[in-house]
């Protein structure tokens, strides 16, 4: 689960310190939508969403792409 990644590290260093503190702070009552992208197994990097009642609307909250796998296109694929 999102909630699962985040508290064992492996978004930690993808998502700003503040939001990340936040996404603790809000589980369970927030509902999340975490896409990663993944190249030979590594995370490149991920776009979070928060999703919202009835879910109909989502707004992304954090887009972060690894620096060694910028000008990829990896972002544009994400969203």
């Amino acid at each position: 689960t999102l909630s699962s990644m985040i508290q064992s590290g492996e978004y930690a260093e993808l998502i700003q310190p503040s939001l990340l503190s936040t996404l603790k702070r809000r589980f369970p009552q927030t509902l999340w939508v975490a896409v990663e992208a993944r190249i030979d197994g590594e995370l490149a990097g991920i776009a979070l969403a928060e999703v919202f009642p009835l879910g109909q609307v989502a707004k992304i909250a954090s887009y972060m792409i690894k620096e060694k796998f910028k000008e990829q296109g990896i972002g544009r694929q994400l969203l």
